[in-house]
């Protein structure tokens, strides 16, 4: 059953894969977390294959737009209860060549030619997609939680390899950290020392899986001017990406910040929102400096 919110997920996650592991000898927790990334990408590509043909209208219009059931293949193969939720309404959608009447239609009709049609409700199919992205974002959270750990053959196989491939997670981890304590220290007691690791822990896991964690809390800052912070930030990433600042920081921002929360970013024309000017503009205050300057000296 693919028809989860991650809350609900969450619940059975260590059963799940408690099954998976007994079921068979070789079977790992990495190749558990495999096999659940492989079935909730599928389900959410067959989500979005659906949407993809309602994007074009606005959500109560697509309430009411019926599709061909083809498009639903897929999610009925892998998630039937998810089909089932969504729908709406499901018909015949005849298939009438030349003109005749309704009764003539009836009496000669090829059903063969026929296929049914359906209506959603969008609203329930944005929210499917919405958990489904959770949980995959969940998955990588633990597969890199997961691969982190040497495996018992490894231990005994393979000491000295092990050791090396800890070492040198250990010091990408702790090179990351240090550029994210030089910009982003200078600002640590604006911050509750548990938010101050949160927000350094969920830039490491960005840089290391591409995508951000979901947090359960708001990073909480004191009154601060917002721009010091949106330009320690977009210093980080500049530090320890080649991309350009991207939206996914602007995004995770504006949703788990407290200073950034009252932001409108837009992923289309998200450079030319006020959120992306706080990341870009180098702020001019003086008391900037000096808070930078001092935590340099001290440090």
């Amino acid at each position: 059953m693919l028809k989860y919110s991650l809350k609900e997920y969450k619940e059975e996650f260590d059963k799940t894969m408690s099954e998976h592991l007994s079921s068979f000898e070789d079977n790992t927790p990495i190749s558990f977390l495999d096999q659940q990334k492989e079935h909730f990408t599928a389900y959410k590509n067959a989500l979005l294959l659906i949407a993809d043909e309602l994007k074009k209208y606005k959500e109560l219009d697509a309430n009411n737009v019926f599709l061909l059931n083809t498009v639903f293949d897929d999610l009925k193969k892998i998630a039937y209860e998810t089909y089932d939720d969504i729908r709406i309404e499901e018909k015949f959608k005849p298939m009438i060549k030349g003109f005749q009447t309704f009764e003539e239609f009836l009496e000669n009709r090829d059903t063969s030619l026929e296929d049914r049609c359906t209506r959603i409700d969008y609203t329930k199919l944005r929210n499917h997609l919405t958990s489904v992205g959770r949980i995959l974002e969940f998955l990588s959270t633990q597969y890199l939680k997961y691969q982190s750990e040497p495996s018992k053959d490894d231990e005994i196989d393979s000491p000295i390899c092990m050791e090396t491939q800890e070492f040198d997670i250990k010091s990408k981890v702790d090179g990351n950290q240090k550029i994210i304590n030089d910009h982003l220290g200078p600002f640590e007691s604006y911050l509750s020392s548990d938010d101050y690791i949160l927000l350094s822990n969920s830039l490491i896991h960005y840089f290391n899986s591409g995508s951000f964690p979901t947090l359960e809390k708001k990073i909480n800052f004191k009154t601060i001017n917002k721009k010091w912070i949106g330009w320690a930030l977009k210093e980080i990433f500049v530090s320890l990406s080649t991309a350009k600042l991207s939206f996914d920081l602007l995004s995770f921002a504006q949703r788990n910040i407290n200073i950034f929360d009252k932001e409108v970013i837009d992923k289309k024309d998200f450079q030319d929102s006020n959120l992306y000017k706080s990341f870009t503009e180098k702020p001019k205050s003086y008391k900037y400096h000096q808070i930078h300057l001092k935590y340099l000296e001290n440090h």
